[in-house]
């Protein structure tokens, strides 16, 4: 018997069918004609179907759409241009970091991130400006196990980047663009930027712009370290408690002005579309403000709001205005949590209020706790495949921190009020706001620095996300008895896939040369599971530490810092506390960089054996041979001396499995030394990332090498792109390839390539 499939649950299914298509269209190309005939069939056959077949066309409508909305590939041609116009799109403000979004005019498309340099006259939204200098292309390190933040700007619009001086910028014209944007939402946003510096200098400021606008900017490193580590870095994301803050502040204002009914609805949703061109239209608050509104309307109709199907219509909506939302990390978590609080919030209250009889205690502990608790459980298994870490304890700082935050933000909007009549009444209620974020702040620090509360396994793919709500879904309806049947079916799959995989699962020897965006830095992995990791990039990147992280790695044997420069150390300073390493080889401890000798210290404390290497140098107990053939005491005595530079004592190693031998040169960029060296190797990783000097023709004669890598630099001084043209030699460059893979599992290796290459031109 057919059954029809009702209206009860039509928003989630028609919200899942539309990410089906839009998934399908981004994983294989599926003609068109194939797809609107898909979709009049399933129009067509609806009435047989009892509908059903309605999901069907919304799923090809969806990939239609999708493959619609794609943007076109970046012309080349644009890279080579000595100048550019645009509009700018969102400007620079005082007390913010100085940056600009420009809408670039015709004949190119796309938008970029302007960065403002030396005194840069502040530029705002609607400024026409042309720009004197090349556009640089997207170009952040892509390692496996780690967002591509590439594909994630290109997905927004973005082409890429380029620096502006007071000297090569032209202002065109001024208030140009949409009217709405210029003329009062800029204004606005400036205002409270204003009232910000004024008021609520330094962190606390910031922390309250990121409350109200979205956004970490002006917040130090290490306190956005913090949030992230706590496990509520969301709270400066806009996102439904910020939303729903502001909403209840606004629609308490008009009920306390007498204002009821339509009246009320209307110039509530005027407040939230106000708030949403505030803060831009991106995934979260969208998302919030449609079900802001739904319950809004919820009042003057005096209708029941279906929370579920509000939120799936936001998710539909979403996907209407961009469905290139759906990647989106920060979207999927927002839906996540609100989902899980919808699911699991309501009847786990109900079940903690029949069992404590105080109401206080239950309203006002135990709710809050609940909440957290069901979004920190909905959001974990995308947190642990989008950034392979999940703070467990996280509903316990979302239970403290949200009440500040309730305190926080309402608090500020009097200031901004009050502001418009008495500055020294704003200062009176500006002290009390400053006291709450002071305490946030401090709270967020504490719970940040709690290592042992943070589970880092590595990256989760994405079957066993998809297993993990399957099975958090089926757990919510475990009173049925056919639901616990598919439950303990689910369960019982997995847990058995899991065990054979881990069973079957056996490292082999391989070697990633990593992308770190500038820098070396090199994994090599034995049979055995032992690490031995070649230099570590440049700090600030985070390559390093997150690639770690995703592979669930937290300690290695063995660390090489070829020589004291930060793109060769730098990534060290990246790592946890709580990351071990066994021992560090280094051409040198003396160093007149402070934060390499800070390095070696804070190591030591950890543990860490400290070992100075050289010409003769081994590395025993591994599953390849590791030679060292350079640096020789007489040249390390001459840098201590200070008549040697750093890269003349760059650790130069020999790395054989079996009959194949790489070659890994650091930086040491002398061509007479480097000829005399015994360069013979089937793989060769190119001097000083392809510098002029370090890259002579001779040492590729004599090397013969069959893979060149070159790291942290493209394109290379040494012209190493055309050297190699049909040459057949597998030229690698990471930074257009992104990390790259050498996995020895049969003698020969096998080139592994997570990438494809970036659109850069070649130079």
């Amino acid at each position: 018997m057919r059954t029809e499939p009702g209206m009860r649950h039509a928003a989630a299914r028609a919200l899942a069918a539309a990410a089906a298509g839009i998934i399908l269209g981004r994983v294989c190309s599926v003609p068109v004609w194939v797809v609107i005939a898909g979709l009049v069939v399933a129009v067509a056959s609806a009435r047989l179907t009892r509908g059903w077949s309605l999901y069907l066309a919304v799923a090809a409508a969806a990939l239609v759409y999708a493959q619609y909305r794609t943007s076109a590939p970046v012309d080349p041609r644009l890279y080579a241009v000595d100048r550019f116009e645009g509009t700018i799109e969102s400007g620079s403000v005082a007390g913010t970091a100085r940056r600009a979004v420009v809408s670039l005019a015709r004949p190119w498309r796309g938008k970029v991130t302007l960065w403002l340099r030396d005194s840069t006259p502040v530029l705002e939204p609607g400024d026409v400006v042309r720009v004197f200098g090349r556009i640089d292309p997207l170009a952040f390190p892509r390692n496996p196990g780690v967002s591509d933040f590439n594909s994630v700007l290109a997905a927004r619009g973005f082409v890429g980047s380029a620096s502006a001086t007071t000297a090569n910028t032209v202002l065109l014209a001024r208030g140009k663009g949409p009217f709405l944007l210029n003329r009062v939402v800029a204004p606005v946003r400036a205002y409270i930027f204003g009232v910000v510096d004024r008021f609520l200098p330094g962190s606390e400021g910031s922390l309250f712009a990121g409350l109200l606008l979205g956004g970490s900017q002006g917040l130090p490193k290490d306190v956005q370290e913090a949030f992230r580590d706590a496990g509520i870095v969301h709270i400066l994301a806009v996102s439904g408690m910020n939303v729903s803050i502001v909403v209840g502040v606004v629609w308490l204002m008009l009920s306390l002005l007498g204002v009821r009914g339509w009246w009320r609805f209307g110039v509530g949703v005027a407040g939230v579309v106000f708030y949403m061109l505030l803060v831009g239209f991106s995934g979260a608050p969208m998302r919030a403000g449609v079900m802001a509104v739904a319950v809004m309307l919820s009042v003057p109709t005096q209708r029941r709001v279906s929370t579920v199907a509000s939120l799936c219509s936001a998710g539909i909506l979403l996907l209407l205005i961009d469905p290139a939302m759906l990647f989106d990390a920060g979207a999927q978590l927002s839906f996540a949590a609100t989902l899980g609080i919808v699911l699991v919030a309501g009847p786990a209250q109900q079940l903690v209020g029949r069992a404590v009889r105080l109401r206080r205690l239950g309203r006002w502990v135990l709710a809050p706790v609940v909440v957290s608790v069901a979004a920190t459980l909905f959001t974990a298994p995308l947190l642990l495949h989008h950034f392979s870490r999940v703070q467990p304890l996280a509903f316990m700082t979302s239970a403290a921190v949200v009440p500040l935050v309730g305190l926080a933000m309402p608090l500020g909007m009097i200031v901004l009020i009050v502001n418009l009549v008495s500055h020294w009444l704003a200062s009176v209620f500006a002290q009390s706001l400053w006291l709450v974020l002071f305490l946030l702040l401090k709270l967020t620090v504490f719970m940040g620095r709690l290592d042992w509360a943070i589970w880092e396994p590595g990256c989760l793919p994405w079957v066993w996300v998809a297993w993990a709500y399957a099975l958090g879904l089926l757990a919510l309806r475990l009173r049925r008895e056919p639901v616990r049947v598919w439950f303990a079916a689910v369960l019982l799959a997995g847990l058995s896939v899991m065990a054979w995989q881990s069973a079957t699962r056996r490292p082999v020897n391989s070697m990633t040369f990593l992308d770190p965006g500038q820098g070396d830095a090199m994994l090599l992995e034995d049979s055995l599971g032992r690490r031995v990791l070649f230099d570590a990039g440049v700090n600030r990147t985070g390559a390093l530490r997150d690639y770690l992280r995703s592979r669930g790695i937290h300690t290695l044997d063995a660390v090489v810092v070829t020589h004291p420069d930060n793109d060769h150390y730098g990534g060290l300073l990246d790592l946890p506390e709580r990351f071990r390493i066994r021992q560090l080889l280094v051409s040198s401890t003396e160093s007149q960089d402070p934060d390499y000798r800070g390095l070696l210290a804070r190591l030591r404390e950890r543990g860490t054996e400290v070992v100075v290497a050289g010409k003769g140098t081994h590395l025993s107990g591994l599953g390849f041979q590791v030679d060292f053939i350079w640096p020789d005491d007489a040249t390390r005595a001459q840098f201590l001396a200070g008549t040697a530079r750093t890269n003349d004592i760059s650790l130069v190693a020999t790395v054989a499995h079996g009959e194949f031998r790489m070659l890994l040169t650091g930086d040491l960029d002398k061509p007479d030394l480097l000829a005399r060296l015994d360069a013979g190797a089937d793989l060769l990783k190119s001097p000083h990332h392809g510098s002029l000097r370090g890259n002579p023709e001779v040492l590729y004669t004599k090397a013969q090498p069959r893979y060149v890598v070159v790291m942290g630099r493209y394109p290379t001084p040494a012209k190493l792109e055309r050297r190699f043209e049909g040459t057949g030699v597998n030229y690698i460059n990471t930074r257009v390839d992104g990390a790259v893979a050498l996995r020895f599992e049969s003698g020969q290796p096998v080139i592994q390539r997570f990438f494809g290459r970036l659109p850069f031109p070649a130079e």
